[in-house]
């Protein structure tokens, strides 16, 4: 499974596209289809530029970096609850994760609100939400925010 898959798996579940309906508005046959869902092989760049159009999706969100595309089972099951949200509601259910994940959770949540209150984004959320990084990318950048910020609050005491 990787990333590429999950995120095509979960719009056409929700938007109600079957293999063959996919496979024919791409003129390509049903068994690429099932590669590409199982994460076997890529669509060609074209292929993921239509599939993008399709689903009306940013780019971004089907191009990365090679490396990225392959991602652990976890993190590929936390994308698929992410994905579930509205794109508005995703960047605050993966700051909770990823300061959960690193056991702040008290400070997502002193993000989340400020992010509420002032409708200020820490670092990466204006960028995913411009489609410029992906969830990955912003798990991540949240992460080490997370990270940063108690390493500093353990320096204070």
């Amino acid at each position: 499974m990787n990333r590429f898959s999950i995120i095509v798996r979960e719009y056409m579940e929700e938007q109600g596209v079957s293999v063959p309906k996919l496979a024919q508005a791409l003129e390509v046959g049903d068994n690429t289809i099932y590669t590409w869902l199982h994460g076997n092989t890529m669509p060609q760049k074209r292929h993921r530029e239509r599939i993008a159009k399709l689903f009306n999706l940013p780019a971004a969100a089907l191009f990365s970096d090679e490396k990225e595309l392959a991602v652990p089972i976890e993190t590929a099951m936390l994308f698929q609850i992410f994905l579930k949200k509205p794109p508005r509601e995703r960047p605050v259910a993966i700051i909770r994760q990823a300061c959960k994940d690193q056991q702040m959770v008290q400070f997502g949540e002193v993000i989340i609100e400020h992010m509420e209150k002032t409708g200020e984004y820490p670092e990466g959320v204006q960028e995913y939400l411009d489609g410029k990084i992906t969830e990955l990318e912003l798990y991540e950048r949240c992460k080490n925010l997370a990270n940063t910020s108690l390493q500093h609050i353990k320096t204070l005491i």
